[in-house]
C-alpha cells in the first residue's frame, strides 16, 4: 500500500471517529485522545485496530455500568414508595386517617398500588327498616285474591292504590316498597310460573332494562369516586377465556382492590342514624325491596339472596348489597351476620331508571305503579 493510500485511509478513520464522538462522554473522549496520542504515525494498521477495539470494549463497559446504576436507583425508589404506601395503609386500617372521597380523590400513584384501600362514603336514608310484623300486615291488602292476584298496580282501581298508600303511612313503609313486596310475593305464591310476564307484571325485557339502568347508576357513582371494579359481563368473559371450572360466582361489581366503605345507617328503632365502617370486595345490585317474609331458598329473586351472599363471601370475602327500595329488618340482620353491608339507593342518580319505568309501569299522571 502506497503512502498516499495510507493517508487517505487515515483521513476516513478520523472522520468516522469524529462523528461518533458527538455522543461520547468526557471521560471516554479523554481515553480516546490519550490512546490516539500514544500512537506514532509510523505504527502499523494492526496497532490502530487494537486501540479501536480496546476503546470500543471500554465504551460498552461504561454503558453497562450506567444501565446497572439506573436499575439500582429505580429499585431503591420503588422500595421507598412501597414502604410509604404500607405505612399509609396501616394508618387507614387503624382509623387514624380518614379522607372522604367527596373531598379528595386518590392520586394516580395510589391507584397503582394494589394494596391501597380506597375509601367510599354512602348515605342510606330514603327508607326505614321494615319489621316482619309490618310486612305481614300489608299482605292482606296487597293480596285480596290470594294466589290469583295478577297485574301491575297501574291497572288497578285508583281507590285500591289510595288504600295501600294509607296503610304504608301506618306501618312506616313507602309505596314503592309495598308494591315491590307485592311483586316478589306474587312470584313466591306461584313458583310454577317462571316469567313475570305471565303474572302480568310487565314484559321481561323492560324489567331487565330497568335493572340495567339501576346498575348503570351504581357504576356512575363508583366512577365518580374512582373506585376500580370489574363488571359481571367482564368477569364472565375472563372466566370463559381461561376455561375456569367450576364456574365461580359473579357479582355485579367485583372491586379491583379492597374498599373501606363508610355508610350512614338508620338505627334499629329508625330513630336517627349511625356511622358504620366495613371493608368490601364486591357489590351486588338488587332493583327491588328486600323482603324478610319470603323464605330462604325459594325460586325467586328474594329467596335466593342469602344463598348467593354466602357464595360471594366464600369466594371473595365481605361485600355489599344495594337494594333500590331498602330492606326488611330480618333479612338485613342475616346479611350483616355474614359480614355484608346493606345499602339503599339514596345517593344514586335514578332519573334514567325512573324515566324508563314511567314508560311501561306508570299511570297517566306519571306515577310509577309496577
Amino acid at each position: 500500500m502506497s503512502q498516499r493510500q495510507q493517508k487517505k485511509l487515515q483521513r476516513n478513520d478520523n472522520e468516522t471517529v469524529r462523528k461518533k464522538k458527538q455522543n461520547w462522554s468526557k471521560d471516554d473522549s479523554k481515553l480516546w485522545n490519550s490512546m490516539k496520542k500514544s500512537d506514532s504515525p509510523n505504527k502499523h494498521n494492526l496497532s490502530k485496530k487494537r486501540n479501536r477495539t480496546k476503546f470500543k470494549n471500554h465504551l460498552n463497559e461504561s454503558k453497562a455500568t450506567k444501565k446497572r446504576q439506573r436499575n439500582d436507583d429505580e429499585t431503591v425508589r420503588k422500595k421507598k414508595c412501597s414502604s410509604n404506601s404500607s405505612a399509609n395503609d396501616s394508618n387507614l386500617l387503624k382509623g387514624n386517617i380518614f379522607v372522604d372521597l367527596t373531598v379528595a380523590k386518590r392520586k394516580t400513584k395510589h391507584r397503582e398500588d394494589k394494596s391501597y384501600a380506597t375509601l367510599l362514603s354512602w348515605r342510606n336514608g330514603w327508607y326505614n327498616e321494615i319489621p316482619v310484623k309490618a310486612e305481614n300486615a300489608m299482605l292482606s291488602l296487597l293480596f285480596p285474591y290470594g294466589e290469583k292476584e295478577r297485574g301491575m298496580m297501574k291497572d288497578q282501581p285508583p281507590s285500591r292504590v289510595s288504600e295501600i298508600r294509607e296503610s304504608c303511612l301506618e306501618y312506616g313503609m313507602q309505596l314503592e316498597q309495598a308494591l315491590s313486596l307485592r311483586r316478589s310475593y306474587m312470584k313466591f305464591l306461584n313458583p310454577k310460573i317462571k316469567s313475570m310476564t305471565q303474572l302480568g307484571l310487565g314484559h321481561i325485557t323492560k324489567i331487565q332494562d330497568s335493572a340495567t339502568l339501576f346498575e348503570k347508576a351504581i357504576e356512575k357513582y363508583l366512577k365518580k369516586y374512582d373506585i376500580g371494579y370489574i363488571t359481571e359481563h367482564q368477569q364472565r368473559r375472563q372466566i370463559n377465556k381461561h376455561n375456569q371450572t367450576p364456574f365461580p360466582p359473579t357479582p355485579d361489581f367485583k372491586l379491583t382492590r379492597t374498599v373501606t366503605l363508610t355508610s350512614i345507617q338508620p338505627k334499629e328503632d329508625n330513630d336517627g342514624f349511625s356511622e358504620e365502617r366495613r371493608h368490601i370486595n364486591w357489590i351486588e345490585a338488587k332493583m327491588f325491596y328486600g323482603s324478610s317474609i319470603i323464605p330462604r331458598g325459594t325460586k325467586n329473586a328474594v329467596g335466593s339472596i342469602l344463598v348467593t351472599a354466602e357464595k360471594y363471601v366464600k369466594n371473595y370475602g365481605p361485600g355489599a348489597f344495594i337494594f333500590s327500595f331498602g330492606c326488611g329488618t330480618q333479612l338485613k340482620a342475616a346479611l350483616r351476620a355474614l359480614g355484608i353491608s346493606v345499602l339503599d339507593a339514596h345517593p344514586l342518580d335514578l332519573r334514567a331508571m325512573k324515566s324508563h319505568q314511567r314508560k311501561w309501569c306508570g299511570n297517566k299522571k306519571g306515577e310509577i305503579l309496577p
